[in-house]
């Protein structure tokens, strides 16, 4: 049998990553090349369901005993990874949507305000030299009273601050968009009442 490799559009394993091809075609070559296709969308389900009909018809089909095989390790692939995104969300009391959303607005403002402070130290490293000093007058308030201090640190240590937040907060964008995959509707309905536990173990 000859094998074409063709490129699946999805993240996640893929069960067909190679196309069936025959000299004749029959009518299941036919069937499974749809079944295949199917795949390549991400549509499995309807992908299995046709192949159960092909071998209903067909016991013992090779092409489709194979793609569907690779189907069911997909599924399983898939089902192990929303249940490790399902308890990391949990963990990080993020099994909501609006806490979700509170954590993409708190991140993002984060990345704007690095990037203002960004520009603004790289406008003063041009005009002044990367490793000049800049001086920032730094208040410190106590119970009682207050007291102010200068600090003073070399241009490109504010650069590479700013670039530092940039990346934490894409990270964490990023990371919340991957671990929201495969939400559930029920896990809004069945996440905890966090106002009732110890705040430590959470992030509100």
């Amino acid at each position: 049998m000859d094998w074409v490799s063709l490129k699946i559009p999805s993240r996640r394993p893929n069960p067909a990553r190679r196309a069936p091809v025959r000299g004749v075609d029959d009518e299941f070559s036919v069937l499974v090349r749809k079944a295949f296709l199917l795949c390549s969308r991400g549509k499995y389900a309807e992908a299995d369901t046709l192949l159960e009909g092909i071998l209903l018809r067909s016991p013992g089909h090779p092409e489709a005993m194979r793609l569907r095989s690779r189907i069911a390790d997909t599924d399983h692939e898939d089902k192990r990874a929303r249940k490790e995104f399902r308890e990391t969300r949990r963990s990080l009391a993020l099994d909501t949507s609006w806490r979700r959303g509170w954590a993409y607005v708190v991140l993002v403002l984060g990345a704007l305000w690095a990037t203002v402070d960004l520009v603004d130290s790289a406008i003063y490293a041009v005009q002044s030299g990367i490793v000049a000093s800049k001086t920032t007058i730094i208040t410190s308030y106590s119970r009682y009273s207050s007291y102010s201090y200068p600090w003073t640190r070399p241009a490109y240590l504010d650069l590479l601050f700013g670039a530092a937040c940039i990346a934490i907060c894409a990270g964490g964008i990023l990371f919340i968009r991957r671990i929201s995959r495969g939400v559930e509707e029920w896990e809004e309905l069945d996440a905890p009442d966090y106002s009732s536990e110890d705040y430590s173990r959470h992030w509100w």
